[in-house]
């Protein structure tokens, strides 16, 4: 089997589970998971686990539930989100700007960067909508297991030649 290919994420949250993340995936290795990731929040400075799991399993489709011991729990897609930079914005920093490589928009620069979840007033419009964009293209990829160019080409295919450009 492919290292890569056929490998999809899935979510499922279970509140119940007293096992560490190792344990759970001995509990589900049969299933051709991979790997298991548990979320988790920052609360006063300290990182607390959450009851949501990521598992990457080597399947085609996915399944509806997983089973770990006696629990039949229910799984949904992994959507990641689009690539953002969160640096701190300041005056000096917005006078230094470099472009921002790693970004998932290119042309995105340090000034129009966002500060604890708040858009600057700068990008707000232009960013919006290609990460609204960007978000599309990754459902659309995970839905139809298929790549980047073709996720891009079907968005491309069904919005049709943009004409009202002002």
């Amino acid at each position: 089997s492919h290292p890569t290919y056929n490998n999809l994420n899935i979510v499922f949250t279970c509140g119940s589970i007293p096992l560490t993340v190792d344990e759970i995936k001995a509990h589900i290795e049969e299933d051709n998971v991979t790997d298991v990731y548990r979320f988790t929040r920052k609360s006063d400075g300290k990182s607390v686990p959450t009851n949501s799991y990521v598992v990457t399993m080597q399947v085609v489709k996915i399944p509806e539930y997983i089973y770990i011991g006696m629990k039949r729990i229910k799984t949904r897609v992994y959507y990641p989100r689009p690539m953002h930079c969160y640096t701190k914005i300041t005056k000096i920093t917005a006078k230094m700007a470099k472009p921002a490589n790693h970004c998932a928009i290119s042309s995105v620069h340090t000034t129009s960067k966002m500060h604890k979840l708040r858009w600057s007033t700068q990008c707000f419009r232009y960013q919006l909508s290609k990460y609204k964009q960007e978000e599309q293209l990754i459902k659309l990829k995970l839905d139809h297991n298929g790549s980047y160019c073709e996720a891009k080409q079907m968005m491309d295919s069904s919005s049709g030649p943009n004409t009202s450009k002002r």
